[in-house]
């Protein structure tokens, strides 16, 4: 087979190329070719290009149809494709670039004598797993995930993470890529075992991959300062789980993932979120018919293919986009559910995001308004005709202990009973609801938020703001914060 000439090392130079980008610098090779920085002409974005070898090709055409698919492949914690162009010699993969680097670049800079607050890896982590749980729902996977796919927004700490290259391993095998030690590699569990090193590496501040074959990598020094939920964490992944499930580890249940918000907000948004989630289950008993309960059950396992009881959102719009929900109105009501960020649903989420997109049909979309809207119908659904306003909490849970209750409760894990505990007083008034819901933080439903793990807080206050801050933890062996 040719060998790609010796200058390989140097970014190659293509016309087609020229055309779209101005060249930046080279950073390197991978194993089909060189890799360089080039600056899009048009918008003036930086971008990453992987040349790929066409002799290398045992069939150039359909590694050019695979990896123009990964164009689709479209996510806010992706470094995605946005150009696969070829020339006589070389395909071209243009893709995303991060302006903070990547993480192997970011520990190396940390040096020996400084860590990450625990917050912080966690945060970096559940981005990945976010990504990942996203390709993995379409059957798309990385196979090759290191931590220089990791991607950092900045140079910061609190840098939204990036995740690169995926499926582009995947794309070219049976096109000249056997030898790649990945090649072998199939479905979920390489890319799974890769976030557990990548999650050792992290923790213990080392840019060299752990040797998780046995437990002795449990017993370093290095983990002195760091919490079991982690090592567990790290357990778990081995454990042949899903991307999914791990975003439900108690080491990362109090991860926040909106990086939109601002810190000041971040909190008090979930707690909103978490209020109308709940809100929206105390109603399915008595507003949804059992049969359209029982549909989205059955449409969450025919999407739930590695039966851990999870979809990703883009599987949940499909899902209420069939029913008749207009984009619109899907969008706006998972974002209600998905109460972390996560882009994950379990049934009760799948089964409130219905309900409040039946609420947003033919009306405005905005979180406001459907916090209005849901409330109103609250008081309009079990409200007392004399008394506008007041609901009693016995009538609440006597009207939710029906069939449609029951599969909430058998199916989604709720419990109205522990639900409904948040309420201290009889009488439940429109000034109560949803504040009340909200400092319970969806206690009785299986997203509940703050009393997980190591940052599990007693109080309303949560300072974690893991996107948007850092150095806000107890201290820490060795930390370090901006």
């Amino acid at each position: 087979m040719p060998t790609p000439p010796t200058t390989l090392a140097v970014g190659v130079r293509s016309f087609v190329l020229e055309q779209h980008f101005t060249f930046e610098y080279d950073v390197g090779v991978w194993p089909m070719g060189s890799v360089q920085v080039l600056k899009d002409r048009r918008s003036g974005v930086l971008k990453t290009c992987r040349s790929i070898f066409k002799p290398r090709l045992t069939n150039v055409w359909a590694a050019s149809r695979e990896l123009t698919k990964l164009k689709a492949l479209q996510h806010p914690m992706l470094s995605s494709v946005t150009d696969v162009l070829e020339d006589s010699e070389y395909l071209f993969v243009v893709s995303l670039r991060a302006n903070g680097g990547d993480l192997a670049e970011f520990l190396d800079r940390l040096g020996e004598e400084a860590t990450l607050e625990e917050e912080i890896c966690a945060s970096y982590v559940a981005q990945v797993l976010v990504a990942l749980a996203h390709c993995h729902a379409v059957g798309v996977y990385h196979h090759d995930l290191q931590l220089s796919n990791v991607l950092l927004t900045s140079r910061e700490p609190e840098a939204r993470v990036l995740l690169s290259d995926v499926g582009l391993i995947p794309a070219l095998k049976g096109s000249g890529l056997e030898t790649h030690p990945a090649a072998a590699s199939s479905g979920p569990e390489p890319d799974l075992e890769a976030v557990a090193r990548l999650a050792c590496a992290v923790l213990l501040g080392s840019t060299q991959p752990a040797n998780l074959e046995d437990d002795s990598w449990a017993s370093s020094d290095l983990w002195e300062g760091r919490s079991e939920e982690a090592k567990e964490f790290v357990k778990f992944l081995r454990s042949g789980t899903t991307a999914a499930s791990a975003l439900h580890h108690p080491w990362l249940r109090n991860v926040l993932l909106r990086p939109s918000l601002s810190p000041e907000n971040l909190e008090d948004d979930a707690r909103e979120r978490i209020a109308c989630y709940a809100t929206a289950l105390l109603l399915i008993p008595i507003e949804m018919a059992q049969r359209d309960v029982e549909s989205l059950l059955k449409e969450l396992n025919a999407f739930d293919q590695d039966d851990d009881g999870l979809i990703a959102l883009v599987s949940a719009q499909k899902i209420l986009e069939k029913r008749g929900v207009r984009q619109a109105a899907a969008e706006a009501a998972l974002a209600v559910a998905d109460v972390r960020g996560t882009g994950v649903l379990d049934f009760s989420a799948l089964a409130a995001a219905g309900f409040l997109a039946d609420l947003a049909r033919g009306s405005s979309t905005r979180f406001a308004d459907i916090k209005g809207r849901l409330q109103e119908h609250f008081f309009e659904a079990y409200g007392d005709e004399e008394e506008e306003g007041h609901v009693l909490q016995s009538d609440l849970r006597s009207s939710v202990r029906n069939s449609v209750g029951e599969v909430l409760q058998v199916q989604g894990n709720v419990s109205f009973d522990e639900l409904l505990s948040a309420f201290t007083e009889e009488e439940i008034d429109e000034e109560d609801l949803l504040p009340t819901l909200a400092k319970a933080a969806g206690i009785g439903t299986p997203n509940s938020l703050f009393d997980h793990g190591f940052m599990a807080q007693e109080e309303s206050s949560w300072l974690l703001k893991i996107l948007h801050t850092c150095g806000g933890g107890p201290r820490r062996r060795r930390v370090y914060s901006c």
